[in-house]
């Protein structure tokens, strides 16, 4: 035969669940066989023992608030003890009027000791949004936040907060904002606010994250706008990386870039080997700068640039600095219909205008040099020219000398010739106007001064009705910069020459 407390606990434990599902909805427990203790709340509980077993509906709540349900932890305990079989169905629903104005779940945890709590609880639930009040029509948001308090120090975290007045989802706050469809808020305990992973193996394009911004309208859009702000430390806006493996972008614009600071390359000696000089004006003379129009109907997707443009073709640029010359590819992503994408890819040649800048500079560097040692060697020239038109003028005066003694000797008048003189012009080189000195003899008939450019052509002549020591002033506001000569002419004969330099 068998024994009948194997049969009987079964049956009681199917009994101890019945109870408690009658017991959370009425008080009118009143088994005959069964006892029943307040215990000062009708809701208190149920209990009754039959031999050694003692079963016990637990359920229990204090301060109840109609509408409000919160669940504790301990839903349901079973232990042997030395009196017999001891079975606990117990449940604890604490409730108060903060829970229902927030409509919540409480699901808790509480545990540590007497002034030193330790206590964990999720909630979950509806938010009413306002005011409570009982006639206000059902106005709620949901949300879905943690509390933790480990002796005096609380942790509060919301997770999710879901407006429907707003039409918007908050994460990480519990704060409604209106100007987001999606809102995450990260206080600083984590290092990430959003992080996608796109860990797809197969051969074809996928996105990481993919945003658009397609409204109608004539107000600004933004795709994505990055921005970065802390008390220290380096601010990212926007920040890109790639592998380095194949044709690979860090940031790819499919349009015009513009940009109000300053766009800086990576040019630290930390990052550099094989630095050498070189030589590019031989090449930089092959380079063909050309004038075009980019075909914008025919590549409408790329968004290339308007209006008339100036650069080089990549395939001419590339036989003469093929260093600067890339293979490039745009691959062009368009939404056929929401959630759905396709792409189409376009490889072409890139060029590498910013190389072009040392490469340029070194040959500028390179041609100032030619020239100046062309100018050194024409200033060279230009002493040494100057040298043998004095000597020059040196040979033509001794020769005039050497004819006036021959003429003097045939004849006695023209030996008083020999006394004249003619001074250099001061100040020389000049601007404006200089003056000239001279002395006549007064045997002399006629004299004059003329003036000759370097070519010998006649410019001016002046006559000197003065004898003796005399002096008079050219004006030389028509004259150009350069050289000129003046001759000092007696009685028909040349007696003297000198150069002067004109300079404006």
């Amino acid at each position: 035969m068998k024994n009948p407390i194997n049969l009987l606990i079964p049956m009681l434990l199917f009994l101890s669940t019945a109870i408690t599902l009658t017991g959370q909805i009425s008080s009118k427990l009143t088994p005959t066989a069964l006892t029943f203790d307040d215990l000062g709340n009708p809701f208190a509980g149920a209990f009754f023992n039959i031999g050694a077993i003692h079963i016990q509906n637990g359920f229990s709540y204090t301060d109840i608030t109609e509408n409000t349900v919160s669940a504790g932890d301990d839903l349901q305990r079973a232990k042997i003890n030395a009196a017999g079989l001891t079975v606990e169905d117990f449940a604890l629903f604490p409730a108060s009027k903060g829970n229902f104005d927030r409509r919540e779940l409480s699901f808790s945890t509480i545990g540590g000791s007497e002034g030193n709590p330790d206590e964990e609880s999720w909630r979950v639930g509806l938010t009413d949004a306002g005011i409570f009040d009982g006639g206000d029509p059902v106005v709620s948001a949901f949300s879905l936040e943690y509390h933790r308090l480990q002796g005096v120090t609380p942790t509060d975290i919301s997770f999710l907060f879901a407006n429907p007045s707003l039409g918007n989802l908050t994460i990480g706050s519990s704060a409604a904002t209106g100007d987001a469809q999606l809102y995450i808020y990260e206080d600083g305990s984590q290092q990430v606010g959003v992080w996608t992973n796109q860990l797809a193996t197969a051969n074809f394009t996928t996105w990481g994250a993919y945003f658009a911004n397609s409204g109608s309208g004539s107000g600004n859009r933004y795709g994505v706008h990055g921005y970065a702000t802390t008390g220290g430390g380096t601010k990212y806006g926007v920040y890109g990386d790639n592998d380095g493996v194949g044709t690979a972008y860090a940031v790819y614009a499919n349009g015009d870039l513009a940009y109000t600071g300053t766009l800086s390359m990576v040019s630290d000696r930390k990052f550099k080997k094989n630095i050498t000089s070189f030589s590019a004006l031989d090449r930089v003379m092959k380079l063909q700068p050309r004038s075009f129009d980019m075909k914008r109907e025919e590549f409408k997707r790329m968004n290339l640039a308007a209006g008339r443009q100036f650069g080089f073709i990549a395939q001419e640029l590339q036989e003469v600095f093929p260093e600067l010359v890339h293979q490039q590819k745009n691959v062009i992503t368009n939404e056929i219909e929401p959630g759905k994408l396709t792409t189409e890819e376009i490889d072409y040649l890139g060029v590498d205008y910013l190389s072009l800048v040392p490469i340029l500079t070194q040959a500028m560097q390179q041609q100032q040099n030619m020239l100046e040692d062309k100018e050194t060697r024409i200033s060279a020239l230009e002493r040494d020219n100057e040298t043998l038109e004095n000597r020059l003028n040196e040979l033509e005066a001794l020769v005039r000398q050497m004819a006036q003694n021959n003429t003097a000797q045939g004849d006695p008048n023209v030996g008083t010739l020999s006394s004249a003189r003619l001074d250099q012009n001061q100040p020389n080189p000049f601007s404006g106007s200089t003056a000239i000195s001279y002395f006549i003899p007064d045997t002399v008939r006629t004299a004059e001064i003329r003036f000759t450019d370097a070519a010998g052509r006649v410019l001016k002549s002046m006559i000197l009705s003065e004898r003796g020591q005399g002096k008079t002033i050219l004006e030389t506001d028509q004259l150009s910069q350069g050289i000129y000569f003046y001759s000092l002419v007696l009685d028909g004969e040349l007696v003297d020459t000198k150069k002067m330099q004109a300079v404006k």
